[in-house]
């Protein structure tokens, strides 16, 4: 490769609605198990409940597919042939998959398509959810929820010999919700850069000037620290 020059590593690209994943998957797995391209051994030896999903899938118009998806029968399709002809497919997708209502759906049917094709259990090949960093995997590891179980809170008591709050905390959503109405006095950031990460950044940053205090905990200056930042205190990476 020529310097300047890149290889090409995507066949297809395709922009779907927000909250149509589920809705692609379900048309591409219908195509596939309608054209037999489905890797039956697979299927009877390692898996349960096929005929329920095939007869589900036959039930699936594809106006439904077409709208809930925001994409085309023919590109649907020819994504299938693409999933079809591959020796080895691996399905990779971010925490975007799983924040919607339909969250669940969304992974239980790329799971679905990947079992059709017998794409679990072999070299390149399987599930690969990307999550892992410290503000996704390592706070849960941690013990940092917003409802956390309630024999973590016993350890937590017995470990550092003081009550524990009982009340359920907010989830991201519902803290904005909080923040924007007015019923958080104190905001506290560890790491993040919330007021633009938040899908209503003019609503956030607005919300961040009628606390009593915000505290922010990070390894450098961001925007959100700008609304207003009364205290800043900087950690090493």
């Amino acid at each position: 490769m020529a310097a300047g020059q890149s290889d090409e590593m995507v066949d297809e690209v395709i922009q779907i609605q927000i909250g149509g994943d589920a809705a692609l998957l379900t048309g591409i797995a219908k195509w596939l198990t309608k054209n037999n391209k489905i890797d039956q051994s697979f299927i009877d030896e390692h898996t349960s409940g096929y005929e329920a999903l095939d007869a589900w899938l036959r039930q699936q118009s594809w106006p439904d597919v077409e709208r809930g998806s925001g994409i085309s029968k023919e590109e649907i399709i020819n994504i299938a042939k693409l999933v079809a002809a591959s020796p080895a497919t691996i399905c990779t997708w971010g925490m975007g998959i799983t924040q919607h209502v339909q969250g669940d759906d969304n992974v239980a049917m790329i799971t679905n398509l990947l079992l059709l094709m017998g794409m679990i259990g072999i070299d390149g090949a399987g599930a690969s959810p990307v999550r892992g960093h410290s503000n996704v995997q390592g706070d849960r590891t941690m013990g940092i929820h917003e409802r956390p179980a309630q024999k973590l809170l016993d350890s937590l008591e017995r470990v550092f010999e003081r009550p524990m709050p009982q009340e359920n905390g907010f989830d991201v959503v519902s803290g904005a919700k909080a923040l924007i109405t007015g019923k958080l006095k104190v905001f506290m950031s560890m790491g993040g850069n919330y007021a633009v990460a938040a899908p209503d950044t003019s609503a956030i940053q607005q919300a961040l000037t009628t606390t009593q205090l915000n505290i922010f905990v990070g390894t450098k200056l961001n925007e959100t620290m700008l609304y207003p930042a009364r205290i800043i205190l900087f950690c090493l990476a």
